[in-house]
């Protein structure tokens, strides 16, 4: 709706502008025009005056003056001339009004494909969240060994309609106090690259996930099974927290990046809380550094359709 004000308001301005410059321009004229008038009617009057009562009869018969004939019959030059000749028709008003009213619907269906290109954009695209549909985030995965180390599996939604691509999730899980050695787990950078050299691509990995669907990412030896059976008595005095973020791509080559933070709730509750899901304000695919290889260039971590029908032509076989 504002931007429909502002285009209401643009072309009000421009037709302001065209009507104050066109009244300046006849009004200019009239002035120039009016000294030349008045000579030729107190000629004609001394004229009159001379002749006697019939001569005013005899005036308004007469053809017109020479100048008059000639200043009409003389050919336009310049182009102000043009436009003072034109500006006194109507016809020259209604293509003004034309210009203004097609500016104006110009503007408002451009404006209007926009809003529906990004309310069809918001309403397909996906949504990465926490948790499945009983609500549970996360959970630990025990091994079957009492000396081994239990594995961490986390539910990543997407509650859009179009899948999530290249869905990277990374982790760092670790106590306070620290008990064990945090852990780091995920992939490194959100990058993709190009080699100038020989033209080929280093794309990104990641899992697709569906939308309306869930995925379990899996965390493994996460921690002890020792330290896991104390987290779940009360009182235990350790707190174990889970932070990471969730780099994705959609199907139109926008990136999207989640990071949260997931805390263990002791007995009696027994589960995994969460302190908040929000957008990252960093991850590497934002801020990848340049390669030291001169030959290899850093592209945008999510491939748009247009570089995609791009990259398929470039490789595309041959044909016979």
């Amino acid at each position: 709706m504002d931007s429909l004000i502002g285009d209401f308001l643009i072309v009000a301005v421009y037709l302001g502008i065209c009507g104050l410059i066109a009244y300046g321009l006849s009004s200019s004229d009239q002035q120039t025009e009016g000294p030349e008038k008045q000579a030729q009617a107190s000629d004609a009057a001394e004229q009159g005056a001379a002749i006697g009562g019939l001569a005013s009869d005899f005036i308004a018969d007469q053809p017109p003056a020479k100048n008059d004939t000639e200043n009409a019959d003389k050919p336009l030059k310049s182009p102000r001339e043009y436009f003072q000749r034109d500006i006194r028709k109507p016809r020259f008003w209604i293509e003004i009004f034309a210009l203004g009213a097609v500016v104006v619907y110009t503007c408002i269906m451009y404006t209007s494909n926009e809003l529906t290109r990004q309310n069809f954009e918001a309403s397909e695209r996906p949504y990465i969240s926490l948790g499945r549909a009983d609500g549970v985030m996360a959970e630990f995965a025990e091994s079957k060994d009492p000396n081994g180390k239990a594995g961490l599996k986390i539910y990543i939604k997407n509650a859009g309609r179009l899948p999530a691509l290249h869905v990277s999730p990374s982790v760092t899980a670790l106590t306070i106090p620290p008990i064990t050695p945090a852990t780091h787990y995920g992939p490194a950078a959100f990058v993709r690259s190009r080699n100038k050299t020989d033209g080929s691509y280093q794309e990104l990995g990641g899992d697709t996930v569906a939308g309306d669907s869930t995925y379990v990412f899996f965390v493994p030896d996460v921690l002890p099974e020792t330290v896991v059976n104390k987290l779940k008595t009360i009182n235990n005095g350790t707190l174990f927290m889970v932070r990471g973020e969730i780099p994705y791509c959609d199907s139109l080559g926008e990136a999207f990046c989640k990071q949260f933070t997931l805390y263990w709730q002791s007995d009696p509750l027994a589960t995994f809380g969460s302190i908040g899901l929000e957008d990252c304000w960093f991850y590497a695919g934002n801020n990848a550094r340049p390669s030291k290889n001169p030959n290899i260039e850093n592209l945008p971590p999510c491939e748009s359709p247009q570089e995609y029908e791009q990259r398929q032509k470039q490789f595309a076989a041959p044909s016979k």
